[in-house]
């Protein structure tokens, strides 16, 4: 049974994949559309319930039939959030569409909308909110087109994220598939024909009447593109006869499928019935990788030629002959439905009495024109710099029957040039030729048509001598065979081909040029206004011949003109601070012939109004080295009308055209610009003229825009202060005048303007006002301005700028009046008695007034600034506007608030200082080691301490040991200073007289005190600067202690500042004790080499003297005396001697044999004897110096020794150091070729060997051996030494190897150049070479290898050039790095930059230059910053570098004293590349000659941004259930709450949401305005939030940034409190808070980097989102009893299922 069972499943399976696959094939060849019912059964269901979408045509349906015309097809998109949550980052892609966005309307819903690649952005949409929006579509019309364009299935894909009811983030999609055909009402085919040649022909015995007609086919307004084209051509009966032959060529069948010359069609395209007379023509527009052609405006043309017997030509050669033509056309239309497809007729009839055209019609064409320029200047060039004027002329032979034609010759005659008048003067003079052929050239495809595969043409000069023969072994590129006819130097040419094979058109392009030198004068070359070109055509039947025909051409002469242009490196200038380095570039333009050249030019720059200050920091001319800058001529002057101008003149003639990166001489002004702060953002122009030697004057502009402070712009500022002195703010940080205390009574004058810097207009403007008065408020928060003192009015308020019958001023005594007219309490009144009392006041604007983008006003009062005020003292006023702002999205509510600006007398700092002992208070320290102490000062004031001094009376035994940077002097105490005058008649006793001195007891005993106080205490003094307020300042004082007994020492410190206050220390405490030796230990040895012997001695003493006193004799030797030393372990011990002064013979006296050592390890311990003060004894030490560690060339070392003696403690003898070197040294190669690269044969380059000396040992004569490799030929080297010093010696050893021998002083480092040369070699060669360096110290040294690929020699390599055959080529090498320091040198350590875009540019051609393989030298910089370009010509070129001008800027242009191995070496110009303009950087001209370029660098520098971020979480939640009150700290961006469910409809909450302003960017800047978009589950109170307010269109609003500076990498923090009432089980569930940056700005009126303020757009990171989830909580007994219940459940229904079916 189970077997069966098995069986029919498996059949049941096997059938449903087969109906499924059968299925779906039947159902993919039935249609490739979805059907009707599919379309409009597709759902709006989303991959998540809550999110539905959908794509739907007028009437809801989905699938229209729209006009191919038609612009206004309507597509509607509909998203909808149903229950919770809300949708973000929605977007509608339309690109898989066969019709693209025409219009779209703005709406708050649409974030951005991208029409090149066909999507939407949709801003946030939240639950409950079903948006619609509608877009006009139209068909797509490109040139190339999908095949099913006209019809299809479109799919259009929503993609979004969904925060669903518990703030998880799911990805939601959906596609919608809407059809849509595009139909036209109306198509016309439109067909004409034209009878174009009637010719009756006989010659040589052949006798034929030709007839040709040219028939055009089009759609009419190319309404669709054609499937195919048909055309059906009756051929005229002539003599009742039709003709022999039909030929049919195509001129174009661009309508039909975009081939503009016909080039593919073939004999396969046409037939001739000859019977009939039936000719047939088609030509498809077949499908190409499923797209098709669609060319407008254009139509297919062909060519019926009618071939007819010698009957008929005897029959009518003499008679009027009636001409007929009948042709009739078909095209298919690529569209389904409508018009798809179209026919036209035409017939007629012609009667020929006579020839119409030839066999051959011979046509010319040539250059419109061409300028003088280059002809005028070579005139003055040098031979180097002139050039050529190319032109083309065109010859084209039309055959109409190739049978008759054996040959076909174009004779070209000598160019000439002509007047006004028509005289004529030819190009070659005397055998000179001032015009000449460079080249000819052929479609080969033509070439093949006409003359078949084995044609000929010959090309012959005026002699007949063969110049070139073109056939099928000539060389094709890009389709064309080019002959190369500049060596031939050739003004005439003949042309001569073989018999044409067939009808149709070939043209012969030939590129000519005048010559460089044309001996015409210039007045004579004035008066030339054209060249004429002509060419004589000739078609030949044997020698016949049978068509001669003249064709000329004239090509206009033109006068060059003058050309300039002007740039700024920043077009946004700033009103709030300077500008720094604006550049200012004025292009003399002269890059093409057209262009005139300069001879002292003189430049006027003119600046445009509001401009206060213009600072020229620098002027130079770039890429121009003919014209220099006359310093003497720069001169600065202002205009009557408010504008400044900055004239300055250029020296010198140019006689060298620019490239076309370059556009000429470029004058860089380098400028600090400061504009009034009170301009408008206003769009304005800086202008330039520039007047040329003859003075022809050119005026040329640039747009730049003012920007200002975004929004309603507040400004205050105060004067009468102070003289002229003027404090003004603009938005921005509060500012306030430091006065002086105790001056005099000032009237200060108030000023104030309010301009409105938004786009559209404010009404109901009103400001409200606090005058400076003690206590006074903030007008918006309310919060205390920090007043207290009051500053009376002295005036009233004087407006201006308002009209003032639309001005009313209110003044109030209430110093917390609000706007509220009605309120009787805010005291408003227009009438005052007495202004002193005015606290308030508040200027309306008529309702019915409005002020425009731009408009200002200004309003003025006095108030009186009291006299003696004391410190600490300060006063402000300040003021906010009110308004109705109308932006674009709807009107709102707002307000500016002014930044506060007043007085204040300042503050004193404070400081308390305190004196420790590093070795603690009381402590003891021998006589002569140091004493430390450290200082600490505090200064708790709010303003620095300037010029802030430490002093210290000093005792006799303490002495100052001053560390590095100590500023200090010494004086006398001030209570101990010398007074002369008090001792003026003591010093002044006669002398040699007796004298009573008793009366001068008191003033000698004063005397004798103060000078045995001077030599035992002095005042150090030492200047500490300033102390910044709030900040500590320490200080480390050493003393050396010195003393013969112990002794107590104290110390303390007075600390004042700017002669203002001074503050004592405590008292610090020590002892000093005696010591019991005076010991010296040194050694003449300072480096030393392993191996070698080092001596220290120690020179011992004792501290005290032997001396008599009263008969008894006092030994203060010290007895048993022991010096103890421990030796580092580079240092072994080896001997010692000891010595003892001889008084008699002067010398040491040996006595080491008294001594006793004993070694231990480290340490050696030597028993010197008794020691006394008066001799001493010297220990001298012997070491012998040991070995370093491996890696190790240089070490100091260290020996530490002690002494002690019977009764003494232990003290310590100074340390001894000395550095051990083992001889070393470490060496690199390098090539100034990077490694890896190809080197041409001929090509020099570089091996550079750096040697450093690792140790401090001299080295002298280090050789150095290079084997170089077979490949290079050795040329000569350099040994450079550091001080610049270089040694060219060498020799060549037998083995050809180069030696060379050099010196290395303690840590020097050399170079060594070695200059070789690559060899001409049969093959690609890779070569490494690798010296090595010997010296008896150090042994052999070895060098890491370097290694390049020569490449091998061949003369087809070489660059061959008309003018100089066989150079060789070059490399341009160089780096692009980020210059992060600015300092405009590329250091080792800085960035380099990968993946920049750099082109080599032929500077004599202005185009990108080729290589030697006809590459072009295009190439983007690798991982390390490098490019190269290789086997590139010798020549003249620029360097382009498209790096990313939108974050950078290039570093300083050569900067003065860099090396161009480090310097950069490109300026900014605007270059045309790829069809548009774009910036980038461009060196000056590098000449590629007998070497290569190496170091051509690029350092650019980060340009400041500007970047602020938001970031919002709810940081806590307090909840109310009725009986308690319980806050939820979160801190999080989503925030989960539980409500218990006997409180959830009695509960209330209190969010508090916490927003986070970040400065992400370079740039310090302002929030003038954050929105946040308030739920409607939540509920806003202005009492919570006093810095909040809400607006007419329901979003809240807040300013108190406005005024609050975020530098770069600061943050600034704001909170918002929000309520709500839970009153159901509606209420709960996620509540989403947007927020958004609504307004910026900065001083510099940058934009934000990647966000909008105010633009609702989801994906910036101006824009945040915090979500609340609540939720109602049942109880754990509820879910403890359902889950019993369930588990008790599913056991049962298992048992019972185990009975029934498994038991059983």
């Amino acid at each position: 049974m189970q077997q069966k069972l098995i069986k029919v499943i498996a059949m049941l399976l096997t059938t449903t994949i087969l109906y499924a696959n059968s299925a779906a094939v039947v159902s993919y060849a039935a249609d490739n559309f979805l059907s009707a019912k599919a379309l409009e059964n597709q759902g709006t269901s989303t991959t998540n319930e809550n999110v539905e979408f959908d794509v739907y045509y007028d009437g809801g349906k989905h699938t229209v039939s729209a006009d191919v015309n038609a612009e206004d097809t309507k597509l509607n998109i509909a998203l909808k959030v149903k229950k919770a949550g809300y949708l973000k980052d929605a977007v509608v892609d339309f690109s898989d569409t066969n019709f693209k966005i025409a219009k779209t309307e703005e709406s708050d819903n649409i974030q951005a909308v991208d029409a090149e690649n066909k999507k939407i952005s949709f801003n946030q949409i939240n639950n409950g909110e079903n948006v619609t929006e509608t877009i006009n579509i139209a068909l797509d019309k490109k040139d190339e087109i999908s095949e099913d364009m006209f019809d299809r299935d479109n799919t259009i894909k929503f993609t979004g994220t969904y925060v669903n009811a518990k703030g998880e983030e799911v990805a939601v999609k959906k596609d919608i598939v809407v059809h849509t055909s595009w139909t036209a009402s109306t198509a016309k085919a439109k067909l004409d024909y034209e009878i174009t040649k009637y010719i009756p022909y006989s010659a040589n015995n052949v006798s034929k009447l030709i007839t040709q007609g040219k028939i055009t086919s089009y759609v009419e307004n190319s309404v669709l593109p054609i499937k195919n084209t048909n055309i059906e051509v009756n051929a005229p009966k002539i003599n009742n006869k039709y003709p022999e032959t039909v030929t049919v060529v195509a001129n174009s069948t661009n309508a039909t499928n975009g081939d503009a010359n016909g080039d593919n069609f073939s004999k396969n395209n046409w037939s001739y019935d000859s019977t009939t007379g039936k000719i047939t023509i088609t030509v498809n527009n077949n499908a190409v990788n499923g797209k098709i052609q669609w060319a407008k405006n254009t139509a297919d043309e062909f060519i019926v030629t009618y071939i007819y017997s010698s009957d008929v030509y005897e029959a009518v050669k003499d008679s009027v002959t009636r001409v007929t033509y009948d042709a009739s056309s078909s095209m298919n239309l690529y569209v389904k439905s409508g018009v798809n497809k179209v026919s036209a007729h035409v017939d007629g009839y012609e009667d020929q009495t006579k020839k119409i055209g030839d066999i051959v019609e011979f046509t010319s064409n040539a250059t419109q024109s061409i300028s003088k320029g280059y002809i005028y200047n070579n005139k003055n060039a040098a031979d180097e710099n002139k050039k050529e004027t190319e032109y083309v002329a065109q010859y084209t032979a039309h055959v109409s029957y190739a049978d008759v034609i054996d040959a076909i010759v174009l004779k070209q005659d000598v160019d000439k040039f002509v007047t006004a008048n028509g005289s004529e003067q030819s190009t070659t003079v005397g055998g000179v030729n001032y015009a000449y052929n460079k080249t000819l050239a052929i479609s080969k495809q033509e070439f093949n048509k006409v003359f078949g595969e084995n044609g000929e043409i010959t090309i012959l000069n005026e002699a007949g001598t063969t110049l070139a023969t073109i056939n099928k072994d000539t060389e094709v590129k890009d389709n064309k065979i080019v002959v190369n006819l500049v060596p031939f130097n050739t003004n005439s040419i003949t042309i001569k081909t073989s018999k044409p094979q067939a009808e149709g058109n070939v043209i012969f392009e030939i590129t000519k040029a005048l010559a460089k030198n044309i001996e015409y004068s210039t007045s004579q070359l004035k008066s030339f206004t054209q060249i004429k070109t002509q060419v004589t055509g000739t078609a030949k039947n044997s020698d016949i011949d049978i068509v001669s025909t003249e064709s000329t051409k004239n090509v206009d002469l033109t006068e060059p003109t003058q050309k300039a242009s002007i740039t700024t490196s920043n077009n946004r200038l700033s009103t709030i601070v300077k500008n720094e380095n604006v550049e200012i570039k004025v292009t003399l333009e002269n890059d093409s012939a057209d262009d005139t050249m300069y001879t002292n030019p003189k430049i006027k720059i003119t600046f445009p109004e509001n401009i206060e200050t213009i600072n020229v920091k620098d002027c130079k001319v770039y890429f121009d080295d003919e014209l220099e800058i006359d310093e003497d001529s720069i001169m600065f002057y202002e205009n009557g009308d408010g504008t400044k101008t900055l004239e300055l003149k250029l020296k010198g003639t140019q006689t060298k055209y620019n490239n076309v990166a370059a556009k000429g001489a470029t004058v860089v002004l380098t400028t600090d610009i400061t504009l009034n702060t009170l301009t408008p953002t206003t769009n304005t122009q800086i202008t330039a003229e520039i007047t040329n030697g003859d003075s022809t004057v050119t005026n040329v502009a640039t747009d730049v825009k003012y920007i200002a402070p975004s929004g309603v712009v507040t400004t205050n500022s105060m004067t009468g202060y102070n003289g002229d002195e003027k404090i003004e703010v603009i938005n921005g940080e509060s500012q306030k005048a430091l006065i002086p205390t105790k001056a005099e009574q000032k009237e200060v004058t108030y000023t104030m303007n309010v301009i409105n810097n938004y786009e559209n207009t404010l009404d109901h403007v009103v400001v409200l006002g606090r005058t400076p008065f003690k206590d006074n408020k903030d007008v918006s928060t309310s919060l205390s301005l920090g007043s207290n003192i009051t500053m009376p009015l002295a005036s009233g308020i004087t407006v201006t700028g308002v009209d003032a019958s639309k001005v009313t001023i209110y003044y109030s005594e209430n110093g917390e009046a609000t706007t509220d007219l009605s309120n009787s309490q805010n005291g408003w009144t227009t009438s005052v008695t007495d202004y002193t009392k005015i606290k308030s006041y508040m200027i309306v604007l008529n309702e019915d007034y409005a002020m425009n983008g731009g408009d200002t006003f200004t309003f003025t009062y006095k108030a009186t600034l009291p006299a003696n005020l004391d410190y600490d003292q300060e006063v402000y006023e300040n003021y906010g506007v009110f308004f109705n702002n109308n932006k674009t999205s709807g009107t709102i509510t707002d307000k500016a608030i002014a930044t506060k600006i007043g007085f204040t007398t300042g503050s004193i700092a404070k400081l308390d200082a305190k004196l420790i002992s590093t070795i603690g208070e009381g402590a003891s320290v021998k006589s002569g080691e140091i004493l430390e102490y450290e200082l600490t000062i505090n200064n708790t004031g709010v303003v620095d301490a300037e010029n802030t001094t430490v002093e210290i009376k000093l005792p006799p035994e303490l002495s100052f040991i001053p560390q590095d940077g100590d500023d200090y002097t010494y004086k006398v105490p001030e209570d101990e200073e010398y007074d002369e005058s008090r001792y003026e008649e003591l010093l002044n006793l006669p002398e040699n007289e007796v004298i009573d001195l008793t009366k001068y007891e008191n003033l000698i005993s004063e005397l004798q005190q103060y000078e045995d106080n001077d030599v035992d205490s002095e005042v150090l003094k030492i200047n500490l600067g300033k102390i910044t307020a709030n900040s500590t300042l320490k200080k480390t004082l050493k003393f050396r202690a010195q003393s013969d007994e112990t002794k107590k020492v104290e110390l303390k410190a007075t600390v004042g500042y700017s002669d203002m206050i001074s503050v004592e220390t405590n008292t610090v405490s020590n002892i000093i004790e005696k010591v019991y030796f005076d010991t010296q230990i040194g050694s003449k040895y300072k480096s030393l080499k392993e191996g070698e012997t080092y001596s220290f001695q120690i020179a011992l003493r004792s501290s005290q003297y032997n001396y008599e006193f009263e008969n008894e004799s006092v030994d203060n030797s010290r007895k048993n005396t022991v010096v103890t030393i421990t030796l580092p372990d580079e240092l072994e011990y080896d001997s010692i001697k000891l010595t003892r002064f001889n008084e008699d013979t002067f010398e040491e006296d040996d006595i080491t044999s008294t001594a006793n050592v004993k070694v231990s390890g480290r340490k050696v311990t030597v028993k010197v004897g008794d020691v006394d003060g008066e001799r001493g004894k010297t220990l001298i030490i012997n070491t012998k110096v040991g070995k370093l560690a491996n890696e190790v060339y240089k070490k100091e070392v260290t020996i530490t020794s002690n002494i002690k003696a019977d009764n003494t403690e232990t003290e310590n003898i100074d340390d001894i150091s000395v550095t051990i070197n083992k001889p070393g040294i470490n060496v690199t190669q390098a090539s100034n070729i990077p490694e890896g690269t190809t080197i041409s044969a001929g090509e020099d380059f570089v091996y550079t060997f750096t040697i450093q000396n690792l140790s401090d040992i001299y080295l002298n004569d280090v050789e150095f051996t290079d084997a170089l490799p077979t490949e290079v030929t050795f040329k000569y080297l350099e040994i450079v030494y550091e001080d610049g010093t270089i040694d060219s010696s060498f020799d060549i050893n037998s083995d050809g190897s180069i030696n060379t021998k050099f010196y290395l002083s303690a840590g020097q480092k050399v170079t060594i150049n070695v200059h070789v040369v690559a060899n001409s070699i049969e093959n690609d060669t890779e070569i490494s070479n690798k010296a090595k360096f010997t010296h008896e110290d150090i042994g052999e040294v070895e060098t890491n290898s370097v290694s390049h690929t020569v490449k091998h020699f061949e003369k087809t390599d070489v660059n061959v050039d008309p003018d100089d055959n066989h150079k060789e080529t070059r490399k341009v090498i160089g780096t692009v790095w980020v210059d992060a320091n600015k300092d405009g040198v590329k250091d080792a350590n800085e960035q380099r930059v990968s993946g920049v875009k750099v082109l080599l540019l032929n500077n004599n051609t202005s185009n990108i230059a080729m290589d030697s393989n006809n590459e072009q030298c295009i190439t983007t910089t690798g991982t390390d910053g490098s490019y190269m370009f290789n086997n590139v010509p010798q020549g003249k070129y620029s360097v382009i570098f498209f790096y990313d001008s939108a974050n950078y800027s290039p570093t300083t242009y050569k900067k003065s004293g860099v090396s161009d191995e480090q310097n950069s070496d490109a300026i900014d110009k605007t270059v045309n590349y790829e069809g548009k303009d774009q910036i980038a950087a461009v060196t000056e001209e590098i000449v590629l000659a007998d070497t290569n370029q190496f170091n051509i660098d690029l350092g650019i520098v980060e340009d400041a941004k500007f970047d602020l971020k938001l970031d919002k979480v709810v940081q806590a939640i307090t909840v109310n259930n009725g009986k308690n009150t319980k806050e939820h700290v979160y801190n999080s961006k989503l925030a989960k709450l539980d409500f218990e469910s006997k409180y959830a409809n009695t509960s209330s909450m209190v969010v508090e949401y916490k927003f986070t302003i970040t400065n992400e960017g370079g740039i310090a800047g302002y929030v003038k305005k954050l929105a946040d978009y308030l739920p409607e589950e939540l509920k806003f109170n202005s009492e919570l939030n006093k810095d909040w307010y809400e607006g007419k269109d329901g979003v809240i609003y807040n300013a108190s940034l406005a005024n609050t500076i975020i530098n770069p990498g600061e943050s600034k923090e704001v909170t918002l409190i929000l309520t709500k009432n839970m009153n159901g089980d509606d209420d709960f569930g996620l509540i989403n808070n947007s927020a958004e940056i609504y307004e910026t700005s900065n001083d510099y009126g940058a934009l934000d980097i990647d966000s909008t303020p105010g633009n609702k757009a989801t994906n910036e990171d101006d824009y945040s989102t915090a979500n609340v989830l609540t939720s109602v909580k049942t109880g754990d007994v509820v879910i403890y009893t359902t889950l019993i219940i369930t588990i008790i459940t599913i056991v049962g229904v298992g048992i019972y299922m185990i009975k029934k079916k498994v038991l059983i």
